[in-house]
């Protein structure tokens, strides 16, 4: 999947809906599957069919073996009696988009739209190929061991292929102190103990966010510290850094995320508070 124009960070690339929507927990009853693949039409049907298949003989299924390599979280979900439970998607186009450990767009799950949608994470070239990351682990053998164990690859991704071992030490440093970061203000919200990290120590938390494609892990940090310096600063700085964390949240989220409606509820409580003291603020 490449770009055959430029795009702009938080354009969304793509939005689709499913061919296979399944419970993570499926069936491993044959007749199922082999009737779940026989719903599908022809076209449907061949273009699945065309997908990588797993190697696993857990899985020897053809219907199995597609959706635990090419699908992406779709949930959870709630089933009839209420209960949550884990879904994944498998897409015909999303699907074919390959891994690299800094990728450029962020898949996303909306439910209100029953689609899977790619965000540009930041501008793209035309002639550049659109990837996602399929893990998440901080570090870079963290990151091959993940990708070894599901899908039975080596990372030849353009990040860990131009890595010199400085880069990678420097690169798994600055993940571990984004996520340490984020844990961190995460569990103070709880708690009534503040942190004493300082708006300069922030941004360069986020330097290194943005540097290394954390951009949810950024747009976390934002708002956690919003709430954070609302105690410490007042609502002033803390409106800084909601709108910083709004943008970030629009950009890899897009604009209908629950994300976004989150930091919207904080942004119209600090405004309110605002002008109240007779300031002039608006939200967003």
């Amino acid at each position: 999947m490449f770009a055959t124009r430029l795009i702009r960070a938080g354009e969304l690339i793509i939005a689709e809906r499913p061919t296979v929507l399944a419970s993570k927990k499926v069936s491993p009853e044959p007749s199922f599957n082999d009737a779940a693949l026989a719903a599908l039409s022809d076209g449907a049907r061949a273009s699945f069919m065309a997908l990588a298949d797993s190697c696993s003989p857990e899985l020897s299924h053809p219907l199995l073996g597609r959706i635990a390599i090419n699908s992406f979280d779709s949930g959870p979900m709630t089933d009839d009696e209420d209960t949550l439970v884990e879904f994944a998607a498998t897409y015909i186009t999303l699907s074919r988009a390959n891994h690299d450990c800094v990728g450029n767009a962020n898949y996303q799950w909306l439910k209100t739209r029953w689609c899977g949608q790619f965000f540009a994470k930041r501008d793209i070239p035309a002639g550049e190929e659109i990837t996602v990351s399929y893990t998440f682990a901080l570090t870079q053998a963290e990151r091959h061991a993940a990708l070894k164990e599901r899908y039975s690859c080596e990372c030849l991704c353009k990040t860990c292929s131009d890595a010199t071992p400085e880069d990678v030490r420097r690169s798994d440093q600055q993940r571990k102190m984004v996520a340490h970061v984020r844990d961190a203000l995460q569990s103070a919200l709880y708690s009534s103990l503040c942190p004493t990290v300082s708006e300069e120590s922030l941004q360069r938390v986020l330097e290194h966010a943005q540097e290394e494609g954390m951009m949810i892990s950024y747009a976390t940090i934002a708002f956690l510290a919003s709430r954070m310096l609302t105690k410490r600063e007042g609502p002033v700085v803390a409106l800084k850094w909601l709108k910083v964390a709004r943008q970030a949240y629009v950009t890899t989220l897009g604009k209908e995320a629950w994300e976004v409606s989150q930091v919207d509820k904080h942004g119209w409580f600090l405004t309110t508070v605002l002008r109240s003291r007779g300031a002039v603020y608006s939200w967003p």
